[in-house]
């Protein structure tokens, strides 16, 4: 089952269709000017990767958003986090925060307090379709058992870019523990009808097929998003992780490894470092405060395997907890470290 795909700018039409032998159509991505521009509008493209990628938001021809609330009535999306590369695969790690990046909403059913957002934390640990060798293939590692969840009122959602750039910081009632790979998405069963959602992904191709994105149909299975509409994308949506008592050095989450800062606290220069699994085009850094806002990035550009380190002089920053994010193909994780004055 193959969905039509349609690269537009955000479409606020919405109607039901059979979801039924649809095939890719044709289309553009989303207008990159305005990145750096703080008067932005819902339909500036959300960037997360850097300047030779295009972060994308795909709607539907039908109506509504690829990754998200469409007319194909599809009930969630996940992104999955694979843990087994790690030197010690199935040690249990905390997912204490969330960050997911959203572009637009449209909001209109009246009951506001009850239209909610799902944020669901899972095992990648059920049946599901992927394709693999050009075929439809049955597979296990799709989402599975839910871990946690914590419900958003839609009205709540930021799209607010000029505020704080379109992040979203979620946190759950306490640490979630997973030991071993695991995925975080965003579920629609408690939002109202007339209103809709839509996330950022990456442009097509930049997931390097490792089919990690995952959405539920309407009959409630479970698909990637590259058998279902041959998109080769990751979801933005960055887990913010932790370890105890060993802490995450030895932590490869999709092949990237991400150290706590230090000193942690800080109060001038701090030192990240990162290790790489495997080559990658692309490596960003990102600096995020306590509500969502971006506050600095560092573009590593292409890097070989192996362990780096950034130094950030935070000495004008406020006080205050702030996360850290890698972004490195497509594959991203992030820590917290804390500012003191």
């Amino acid at each position: 089952m193959k969905k039509n795909l349609l690269l537009i700018l955000l479409s606020t039409s919405f109607m039901y269709a059979n979801a039924q032998n649809k095939v890719v159509g044709t289309g553009r991505p989303m207008n990159l000017s305005g990145y750096h521009n703080s008067q932005r509008t819902a339909t500036d493209t959300l960037y997360w990767i850097n300047t030779d990628s295009a972060p994308i938001t795909y709607t539907a021809p039908n109506g509504g958003y690829v990754s998200g609330i469409n007319g194909y009535e599809d009930k969630a999306k996940v992104q999955g986090f694979d843990l087994s590369a790690s030197p010690s695969a199935g040690a249990p790690v905390t997912v204490d925060e969330v960050i997911i990046w959203f572009p637009a909403k449209q909001v209109t059913n009246p009951d506001t307090l009850n239209s909610l957002l799902k944020v669901n934390v899972y095992y990648m640990n059920g049946p599901g379709t992927a394709k693999i060798g050009g075929a439809n293939t049955a597979v296990t590692t799709a989402p599975g058992t839910i871990l946690s969840t914590v419900s958003i009122p839609m009205n709540d959602v930021d799209t607010g870019f000029a505020a704080a750039d379109g992040f979203n910081l979620i946190q759950f009632d306490s640490p979630v523990w997973v030991g071993g790979n695991f995925g975080v998405g965003i579920d629609f069963s408690s939002v109202l009808a007339g209103d809709t959602l839509g996330m950022v992904s990456s442009t097509d191709g930049d997931a390097g097929q490792t089919q990690l994105a995952w959405e539920k149909f309407s009959d409630n299975t479970w698909h990637t998003m590259f058998q279902s509409w041959t998109l080769d994308v990751d979801f933005a949506i960055w887990p913010i992780i932790d370890r105890a008592p060993q802490g995450l050095n030895d932590v490869l989450l999709n092949g990237v490894s991400l150290s706590q800062n230090y000193p942690n606290p800080s109060v001038g220069l701090t030192s990240i470092n990162y290790e790489l699994a495997a080559n990658s085009k692309n490596v960003q850094i990102q600096i995020i405060d306590a509500k969502g806002k971006l506050i600095a990035k560092f573009d590593e550009g292409q890097k070989v395997a192996g362990k780096y380190s950034v130094t950030v002089d935070v000495t004008n920053y406020a006080a205050g907890n702030y996360f850290y994010t890698i972004q490195a193909d497509g594959k991203r994780m992030g820590r917290k470290m804390q500012i003191t004055k």
